[in-house]
């Protein structure tokens, strides 16, 4: 299906642009009053203000802050200067107390002003990311802002000053009561590496885990030789012992000296010298030590003492032949035996042998026990030694710790003491930080009121305002009020836009002529060329192309509210399609409100509630509508209950009917909002043709109306737009009401031609 509306179609942007033209020219009165009311106010303002002067001086600020540059690796390189905002510098500025000082030294007579009124006229702000300060000064005399700004900025430059010493000031202050907090930190720091070289003996613990180590692997070497001494003895003693066998001569020597008092008492004394000694060379001392030196003593003093007595019990020679004590290997000889036992002196050869066996074996057995005891001695040594070397990698940790305190406690107070010196040079060497960089100027030229600039906003307000108070009213307004607003809210095609029916007077004093007066609208009878019958005639045309070989011929015309103009619409409408030869019948849907008898002057005594509800067929029952092709079907009585009349079986038989007899149907039906009068036809004709009243229906109306056709199903053909004039989209009504005009003016000169004597749009249409 295509639907063609009758008006020519606009884009559109342009269709904007002429409704808010169209807005604008309706209430241009209103528009232009308030523009020029908020020009004259802004104009009026400008004149009678008083000229204002503003002088300005540029201050150079030295405010930069040492940023560290730190390397990715942690490493401090040095650092930059960069300019830090002057936020707070500004408001210390503008403070009472410099504004004050600098106000006292105003000469006369600009001396005495307030505070009050200085600060509120002075604007100081920094020129983007300079350290550069801009201040500035308004008042109505010219000399006087130049003489403010000339004190400011001596006042300015000499706060700097003040500040600058007064930050090296306590800086000094600050570090020196710092320095007795880091001399004592740094003392306590020495104090415990002390403690720690004294309590643990040990000056360096890197030099004493070398020694121990050191000390570790000799012990382990002497005991290693020593095992392999006792093995060889032991073997000796072994095969001594086998060859002596079990003779009481053999113990005789071992006898004596274990039962001599004084020889055992020498050993044990040897014993505990011989592990003492030992474990001090475990611990890494050595022989050149004074303690050493004397226990080695003590031990080889023992040592000799325990020959001498073997030797005053047994005798220099026998000594000499078992090697007692030679090499430093001392024993027990002999066993206990009895008191009385003595020994064999005048043997023969055979028992000096043996005795000399038993003498020898005496010898080994006093050398491996000498022997073991030294072993014994060394592995107590060894033990002690190892124990000593895994305490050390915590000595380590702990005296490391205690260093990097030392090192870090003297460094800190080492760069107090400098930081402290540097400051007191710096602070003996301080200049300004801060100069005036251009002085103030004399103004000649008031920078308050700007004339030109204030004319000029006024002007653009007084048009913004003025637009604004125009398109107010619509706003607020919901009716529609234009053409493609009707389009745009309702989505459908335009079939055609109807404007006001116009001479109204003269319709009034010859109704019987021309026609009949239905509210403010002329219904006519008789071939016009107004503007109302063109519409209709081009809606007419635009029903052609509502389907193709002529299947749409059923029509239902609905609207949203009442007073939108669907039955002087439909009436019309058939009237115009009767004009051009089509074949039709027009039903009076409205059983609530009928309108279209009063058109014909027609009595309305059957109709269409007649043939529904009784047995009269509906051809009898038709009037003529004052045109051979036209024929009305009134609604006839008013029934109780019209719903139940439209939505009977009856009555689609009788859409079947009308729609084989015809060309065109248009039923008239009640508004389709609140009542469901339209709706119940909706399914059963063709399509349905929806009136929109321009300034009658609202847009919450109409979306109801689209909810409403959308939940019936049933095919909407598009809408007519309805009482267009020249205010609202005034191009549709001017289209035909330029072109009349024209035509009125040369049938008045003697020019005009009637469109029937050369067939006109009806021959056209006929052919």
């Amino acid at each position: 299906m295509v639907n063609t509306p009758a008006a020519p179609q606009q884009t559109s942007d342009s269709v904007n642009v002429l409704s808010l033209w169209r807005i604008l020219r309706k209430r241009r009165f209103l528009a232009i009053g308030i523009a020029v009311s908020v020009f004259g106010v802004v104009a009026a303002y400008t004149w009678y203000q008083t000229p204002i002067y503003e002088s300005e001086t540029l201050i150079l600020v030295d405010n930069r802050k040492e940023v560290p540059i730190v390397q990715e690796n942690g490493g401090y390189t040095g650092s930059s200067a960069t300019v830090a905002k002057l936020e707070t510098e500004i408001q210390i500025l503008k403070s009472r107390s410099l504004v004050s000082k600098a106000l006292k030294q105003l000469p006369p007579p600009y001396n005495g002003l307030p505070v009050e009124g200085v600060t509120d006229n002075l604007s100081i702000n920094q020129l983007g990311e300079a350290g550069v300060l801009r201040v500035a000064y308004r008042d109505v005399i010219p000399a006087r802002a130049k003489a403010i700004l000339t004190v400011l900025g001596d006042i300015y430059v000499t706060y700097s000053l003040e500040s600058t010493r007064s930050q090296s000031t306590n800086a000094i202050k600050f570090i020196e009561a710092k320095l007795p907090s880091a001399k004592k930190e740094l003392d306590d720091a020495s104090v415990a590496v002390r403690e720690f070289r004294k309590r643990y003996d040990v000056p360096n613990p890197d030099a004493f885990a070398e020694n121990v180590a050191s000390s570790q692997q000799g012990l382990q070497q002497r005991i290693q030789d020593l095992e392999i001494t006792i093995t060889q003895n032991q073997s000796q003693y072994n095969e001594l012992a086998a060859q002596v066998g079990e003779e009481p001569d053999i113990a005789l020597a071992t006898t004596i000296l274990s039962q001599d008092p004084t020889y055992l008492k020498l050993v044990t004394q040897y014993k505990e010298l011989e592990e003492e000694y030992a474990s001090k060379i475990s611990q890494g001392f050595k022989d050149s030590y004074p303690t050493v030196g004397r226990l080695k003593d003590k031990r080889n003093q023992a040592l000799r003492l325990l020959q001498d007595q073997a030797i005053s019990v047994l005798g220099p020679a026998k000594v000499a032949k078992l090697g007692l004590g030679k090499g430093g290997n001392v024993t027990v000889l002999g066993t206990t035996s009895s008191a009385s036992g003595s020994t064999k002196v005048n043997a023969p050869v055979r028992q000096a042998v043996q005795q000399s066996l038993t003498t020898q074996m005496l010898a080994l057995k006093a050398t491996l026990a000498a022997e073991k005891a030294q072993l014994g001695s060394l592995r107590k040594a060894q033990a002690v030694t190892a124990k000593r070397f895994n305490e050390i990698p915590q000595l380590q940790q702990q005296f490391t710790e205690l260093q990097r305190r030392l090192q870090l406690s003297s460094k800190s107070y080492d760069s107090f003491i400098a930081k402290v010196e540097e400051l007191r040079i710096s602070e003996a060497q301080e200049i300004s930080p801060w100069k005036v960089l251009e002085p103030p100027f004399l103004p000649t030229k008031p920078t308050s009121p700007k004339v030109q600039q204030n004319l000029l906003y006024g002007l653009l307000a007084g048009l913004l305002l003025g637009i604004g108070a125009a398109f107010v009213p619509d706003l607020l307004d919901e009716r529609v009020k234009g053409v493609e607003e009707a389009k745009e809210l309702t989505g459908l095609p335009l079939l055609g836009a109807v404007p006001k029916t116009e001479n109204l007077m003269e319709a009034m004093l010859a109704p019987s002529k021309e026609g009949v007066m239905v509210g403010d609208r002329l219904v006519t009878r008789q071939y016009t060329r107004s503007p109302f019958k063109e519409a209709l005639r081009s809606l007419a045309l635009s029903l052609r192309y509502l389907g193709s070989n002529n299947s749409v011929k059923t029509l239902l015309l609905t609207s949203s509210i009442p007073a939108e103009g669907k039955s002087l619409i439909t009436y019309n409408l058939g009237l115009v399609l009767a004009e051009f030869g089509r074949k039709v019948l027009i039903v009076d849907g409205d059983m609530r409100k009928p309108s279209i008898h009063r058109f014909n002057e027609l009595p309305n005594t059957r109709g269409l509630s007649t043939a529904i509800a009784t047995d009269t067929p509906w051809r009898q029952l038709v009037q003529s509508g004052g045109n051979p092709n036209l024929t009305l079907l009134t609604t006839g009585p008013m029934p109780p209950n019209p719903v139940a009349l439209l939505n009977s079986e009856r009555m689609a038989e009788l859409i079947q009917e009308w729609r084989e007899a015809y060309d065109y149907v248009l039923i008239d039906t009640p508004p389709i909002v609140g009542l469901p009068d339209a709706q119940s036809l909706v399914s059963l004709v063709d399509q349905v043709v929806l009136v929109v009243g321009i300034e009658r229906t609202t847009r919450s109306v109409l979306a109801r109306v689209l909810e409403i056709l959308k939940s019936s199903q049933c095919k909407v053909a598009g809408i007519v737009v309805n009482l267009l004039n020249d205010g609202n989209e005034g191009y549709y009504y001017q289209y035909y009401t330029s072109y009349y005009s024209q035509n009125a003016e040369d049938s008045a000169n003697g020019n005009g031609q009637n469109p029937r004597k050369k067939g006109g749009l009806l021959g056209l249409f006929r052919r």
